[in-house]
C-alpha cells in the first residue's frame, strides 16, 4: 500500500485539513494503520498473488492518470487559465 513517507504525508494533510483529528492523532493513526493492515491482509491469502498482479496491472496506471489530472488542475488554478494559455502558445 503506502510506504512510510507517503503515509506520513497523508496523515499530515488530513490533520491539517480537519482540526478535530489533531486532538486524537494517535487514535486516527491507529485506525488508519488498522485499515492499511486489513486491506493488505488480502494479499497473504492463496489469491493474493493474483490480487497483487491485478493491482500492478490496473491500479498503477489509473492512479498516475489521476495524479497528472490533479496536477494539471492545480497548475491552471494557481497560474490562471488565461496566463496558462498565453504561456503555452507557440
Amino acid at each position: 500500500m503506502l510506504q512510510f513517507g507517503g503515509l506520513e504525508a497523508f496523515i499530515t494533510g488530513v490533520l491539517d485539513e480537519f482540526k478535530v483529528f489533531r486532538k486524537h492523532r494517535e487514535v486516527f493513526v491507529a485506525c488508519l494503520l488498522s485499515v492499511c493492515f486489513l486491506t493488505s491482509l488480502a494479499t497473504t491469502t492463496y489469491g493474493g498473488k493474483y490480487l497483487v498482479q491485478f493491482l500492478d496491472k490496473f491500479a498503477a496506471p489509473i492512479s498516475i492518470l489521476f495524479i497528472v489530472f490533479l496536477e494539471a488542475v492545480a497548475v491552471s488554478w494557481f497560474y490562471g487559465e488565461y496566463d496558462l494559455s498565453q504561456a503555452s502558445e507557440i
